[in-house]
């Protein structure tokens, strides 16, 4: 199952079978656009197989280099985290253009279990504050539930 919390509703919702490495899988993305920035968080699950076989790193890789390629970026971070302290993740960022404008892209990605969690964020260079993604990404928790983690984004506690 599955939470977000952002301080407003989702804008756009979007159900794609993108092709991976471990065949076709159901990802569904949430996102907030606003006139200088893009905000999203989505999800995928893999087959286990592929996740059992799959260095997580492997996986993260693919789905990195999709965001970074987006905006014909260049990678500026590439660093391993976690997710609650047991769940392998990777943070990074690029710098790149979208519709001819400076852009900058950071992300988190987090394997809990078979589902693969992405947060996103998007924006234009010297029209959106560092701080409002810093915070957006920062905001993620994971929630015990079920047979599988979730993910629950809240605003920063003021």
């Amino acid at each position: 199952a599955f939470t977000r919390c952002v301080g407003q509703p989702p804008g756009r919702y979007a159900r794609q079978q993108p092709p991976t490495p471990a065949g076709k899988t159901e990802a569904h993305l949430y996102s907030s656009d606003r006139p200088d920035a893009f905000f999203a968080v989505g999800y995928s699950d893999y087959p286990l197989a592929h996740v059992m076989g799959t260095p997580a790193e492997e996986i993260f890789a693919g789905v990195r280099d999709t965001w970074v390629k987006r905006l014909d970026g260049k990678l500026t971070l590439n660093s391993p985290t976690k997710l609650a302290g047991r769940y392998p993740g990777l943070e990074f960022a690029a710098d790149g253009k979208v519709k001819g404008a400076d852009t900058f892209l950071q992300g988190r990605l987090y394997l809990v279990d078979q589902r693969l969690y992405q947060v996103i964020a998007l924006g234009r260079k010297g029209e959106i504050s560092q701080g409002v993604p810093n915070r957006y990404l920062a905001s993620s928790r994971l929630i015990p539930g079920g047979d599988t983690g979730m993910i629950h984004l809240a605003p920063p506690v003021k």
